[in-house]
């Protein structure tokens, strides 16, 4: 009797204790499920090398080591991390990670650069990741090249830059109505600004690129980089499911997904959603997206004609794909999440939590669906992300120690 007494207290204190311990979160959470396996952790100067390379794509500069090694032993590395996360350096380079993903590699693609700095803008300003993701499915209307860096500057365009900050609301509007107007013309002085101005300067340099710059490019080389013979709607679909839902649709080409709960049907109803949209040349360089304003069906093999449907059919007044952009970040958003999460993961590690990237069915781990809850929880903010994980035990180890990724895919038959 007493024994079993004792049993009932020890469990009682056990579950009381495991009530009461904090939920972990970020890196806790990822310490907690893949600690690091190499004991010691890296050096200062390997985890220099190591952040710079994985975020921004180049070996440390003077400058970098400098500011890393006057931080304080117990602070420098959250600080670099934090540092360069918000550099230039770091969105130029993700930028490009972003769009490769999206597009592979295709470097005389027309838009490409437009693309590449269209990400960069969104990435430098900490866009949300499910924002991203609509402007790049979603967006349309017209894209010019900048104008010539010679040519005068528009008059007054500092001064506007300077209203985006001011305390009048009204002042406000004007400065952002004014260089929606300008567009391109004002790219290249801006840019300037973005280069040499002092902190104040180069944010409100940001915003204004932001209000002169439609994020078109990123769609419509997706739309136009697709291979001979491919149906355009259904690739464009295949590679924004690819990127943002960790699935490859392409397996349900001839057969429904083997590792995935699409059928056939499912690609073609997906792919409907993007067969409303055109893309054309302008001359001088620039582009076009547009949507029809009467929806459009695709035609399957045998005949059939399928209308757009993903969970539920588009809104009175939504256009296709903005449709298939809410659906993807609302009602799928923690698969969106994980996705997300995983590709990250990925870039840091070197491989995903679930591999493969590309067609990972999503099915993931205890660590991969945890973080994506609270990423999405946290509005989806990908630099809060690449902190989290840039400052784990595993990431800062002597060598890096993710834990082996859960192969839950393997390539498609005939792929």
């Amino acid at each position: 009797m007493f024994v079993r007494q004792l049993a009932a207290l020890a469990l009682l204190a056990a579950a009381t204790a495991l009530a009461q311990e904090p939920p972990r979160s970020g890196r806790a959470l990822i310490d907690h499920h893949a600690p690091a396996r190499d004991g010691a952790p890296a050096d200062d100067t390997a985890f220099l090398a190591r952040v710079c390379a994985d975020l921004t794509g180049a070996a440390p500069a003077d400058a970098d080591k400098a500011a890393f090694l006057a931080d304080p032993p117990a602070e420098r590395r959250a600080k670099l991390v934090d540092r360069i996360l918000a550099s230039d350096a770091h969105a130029a380079h993700w930028a490009r990670l972003w769009v490769r993903d999206l597009v592979g590699d295709v470097p005389r693609a027309a838009g490409l650069e437009a693309a590449i700095r269209d990400v960069q803008l969104a990435v430098a300003k900490n866009t949300p990741l499910d924002q991203l993701a609509r402007h790049a499915i979603a967006a349309a209307g017209t894209w010019e090249p900048a104008g010539d860096p010679k040519a005068a500057p528009p008059a007054g365009l500092e001064e506007l830059v300077a209203d985006l900050a001011d305390d009048d609301i009204a002042t406000r509007a004007k400065a952002v109505d004014a260089l929606a107007r300008l567009g391109a013309r004002a790219v290249p002085r801006l840019q300037e600004l973005l280069a040499a101005g002092d902190i104040e300067t180069r944010q409100r340099a940001r915003e204004a690129l932001d209000l002169v710059t439609p994020r078109l490019a990123p769609y419509y080389v997706v739309a136009t980089t697709r291979p001979a013979g491919d149906e355009p709607a259904l690739e464009i679909a295949d590679r924004f499911t690819r990127v943002f839902l960790g699935t490859t649709l392409r397996c349900a080409k001839c057969h429904d997904h083997p590792y995935d709960e699409w059928t056939q049907d499912d690609r073609f109803r997906i792919g409907a959603f993007f067969v409303d949209a055109r893309t054309r040349r302008l001359d001088g360089g620039g582009f076009e997206v547009a949507d029809n304003p009467v929806r459009g069906a695709l035609a399957r093999p045998d005949g059939r004609r399928v209308t757009a449907f993903w969970k539920e059919t588009p809104r009175a007044g939504e256009t296709s794909r903005a449709a298939f952009a809410r659906m993807l970040t609302e009602r799928e958003k923690l698969r969106f999440a994980r996705a997300v999460v995983n590709r990250v993961w990925a870039r840091l590690f070197g491989r995903g939590l679930v591999e493969p990237v590309d067609n990972a069915a999503m099915r993931g781990t205890s660590l991969l669906t945890a973080l994506a809850k609270e990423f999405a929880g946290r509005g989806f903010d990908g630099r809060w992300l690449a902190r989290e994980v840039a400052g784990s035990a595993a990431y800062g180890a002597a060598r890096k120690s993710p834990p082996p990724p859960k192969s839950v895919a393997r390539a498609c038959p005939g792929e």
